[in-house]
């Protein structure tokens, strides 16, 4: 069975080395909080493709 999971992370912390190990664990997207309301549906919208 293969599966087909999105993840973004959402997080405090900006720093190159943790988002690059977010990437590296597999997340889609990572956001730093905080974020605009707007901002994380678009991004939602986007990852689900639509």
């Amino acid at each position: 069975m293969i599966w087909n999971i999105i993840l973004m992370c959402l997080g405090v912390y900006g720093e190159i080395e943790v988002v690059a190990l977010q990437f590296e664990a597999g997340a889609n997207l990572y956001i730093v909080k905080p974020t605009e309301p707007d901002e994380l549906i678009e991004n939602i919208r986007m990852l689900l493709g639509r």
